[in-house]
């Protein structure tokens, strides 16, 4: 067998390296080889064959053979993957709110992830704890049954903000000037 650089090859003893690498250099040694193959993006390995071993890698060629259902098969589960992981959200994606990083942060990165903890958000007026809820509620409405304690003098604000509205929260109808919530008996 003769390997080359550029080719990309399964070597079968080596399962520390993933599936098929690219050769970049490749020199005969006595009945044997010595490679460098790109492991990932910027990440080499040196690979010393003996003829055996060498005999046993398996060469991708570009012969038009392959079972074209595997092939889409495979690029559809790969780009799920992608598209599953990159994606932070399908509530994001149905509305028209543009939470800030911060924002989404929390929600994805801290609350989410932990779906069995109880959360209290609290912080400076201003700083999208509304938008976190509502995110956090979408996210979780088939297994969650919420609770939002908000001061009534806040309850109209959020209203007037359509806060409620951009994060897909129904906070109610607040009376203007009471400060009492309709149903939930909430006065200041």
């Amino acid at each position: 067998m003769i390997l080359e650089p550029g080719q990309r090859v399964r070597i079968p003893h080596r399962a520390d390296l993933p599936g098929h690498v690219k050769i970049e250099m490749a020199n005969p040694i006595g009945d044997g080889w010595t490679l460098f193959v790109e492991q990932a993006p910027g990440t080499f390995a040196k690979v010393e064959l003996t003829a055996a071993q060498a005999a046993a890698c398996e060469v991708l060629t570009e012969d038009g053979a392959g079972d074209s259902a595997a092939l889409l098969a495979g690029l559809w589960t790969a780009w799920m993957r992608a598209a599953g992981s990159g994606a932070r959200s399908a509530v994001l994606a149905s509305t028209p709110l543009r939470p800030y990083a911060h924002q989404l942060n929390v929600v994805y990165g801290a609350m989410l992830p932990q779906p069995r903890l109880r959360f209290l958000l609290a912080d400076e007026p201003g700083t999208g704890k509304t938008i976190m809820a509502g995110l956090y509620l979408r996210e979780m409405q088939p297994c969650t049954q919420p609770v939002s304690a908000t001061p009534s003098m806040m309850i109209l604000e959020v209203v007037r903000r359509g806060e409620d509205r951009k994060a897909g929260v129904a906070v109610g109808q607040a009376a203007a000037g009471v400060g009492q919530v309709e149903g939930w008996g909430l006065d200041q």
